[in-house]
């Protein structure tokens, strides 16, 4: 249904979800607050959140792959879910930071309806708000753009877009799910995941790694430290050994560990190393 790509670079997340059944079982609120650190192959598999990009010269590539004239900076989700009728909606809020002066956004989504609210943009100390002149689609590359009546201009500029999406609940493992039940009559309830998936390029990985040894905020670099440990490609596996083998891990190396699960190849690899190698580790 939906995995919208979020930015490479540190995101704060804030959920709000509700639920619409009667039942006390799925009368539930809650209000996590996360960082997360994703983006091309390291993706979130989830309903509820967007990326957004802005280039006009700048084509997208083949893979979907965003540019990176805008970055998001933080994500208000607010999501409503209806168990009787299997759906969902919601309200997003979107932080950003305008790196170069653009007039279009565009963002990840596949299958997902969206309605544009409102975008303010601020430069220089001045709000305005910025109308939408056309919205475009690519089906096959699950790309929306929305084409600004005004630029958003570059240096000491920030936007906030608030748009509201919903759809039916995924009869799947992907996006917002729902799953069948039993007890005494038949339920469901809704589900979704955070998940780090395969990462290919040897550039991303040194991105990541990059986030993993410089000075960030405690979540964002133990989602970098789970990603090199859950690197699918054996050649980069290895790059992450070097790296724990030159580096005074500490309590990092247990988030290195957490991210094998994530990838069966690679922790065959690593595993065997960690077991060679406990002697030098341990000492």
């Amino acid at each position: 249904m939906l995995a919208f790509v979020l930015s490479f670079l540190p995101v704060a997340i804030s959920i709000r979800a509700h639920s619409c059944r009667s039942s006390p079982k799925f009368n539930r609120s809650a209000e996590p607050h996360l960082s997360l650190l994703c983006e091309k192959h390291l993706a979130v598999e989830s309903d509820s959140f967007v990326v957004v990009s802005g280039s006009d010269s700048a084509p997208l590539s083949d893979s979907g792959h965003l540019p990176t004239d805008v970055r998001p900076l933080r994500y208000e989700v607010e999501v409503i879910t209806d168990l009787n009728q299997l759906t969902f909606k919601g309200v997003v809020t979107i932080r950003l930071d305008v790196l170069k002066a653009t007039y279009v956004l565009t963002f990840h989504s596949s299958g997902l309806q969206v309605g544009f609210r409102k975008l303010l943009a601020s430069h220089d100390g001045h709000t305005q708000e910025v109308s939408i002149r056309k919205v475009t689609t690519d089906v096959r590359k699950e790309l929306m753009t929305l084409h600004l009546s005004d630029e958003l201009h570059a240096s000491r500029s920030h936007a906030e877009l608030v748009l509201d999406f919903g759809n039916e609940l995924a009869n799947g493992q992907g996006g917002y799910g729902r799953v069948k039940w039993e007890d005494g009559r038949e339920e469901y309830y809704a589900f979704t995941q955070l998940a780090v998936v395969q990462h290919g390029t040897s550039e991303d990985y040194t991105r990541v790694k990059d986030i993993a040894q410089n000075k960030s905020s405690a979540s964002t670099r133990i989602a970098a430290l789970r990603a090199l440990g859950a690197s699918s490609d054996l050649e980069l596996a290895n790059q992450t050994w070097e790296y724990i083998m030159a580096n005074t891990l500490g309590q990092d190396l247990a988030y290195l560990v957490i991210g094998l699960k994530e990838n069966r190849k690679t922790r065959k690899f690593l595993a065997r190393k960690f077991k060679e190698n406990y002697d030098e580790l341990a000492g």
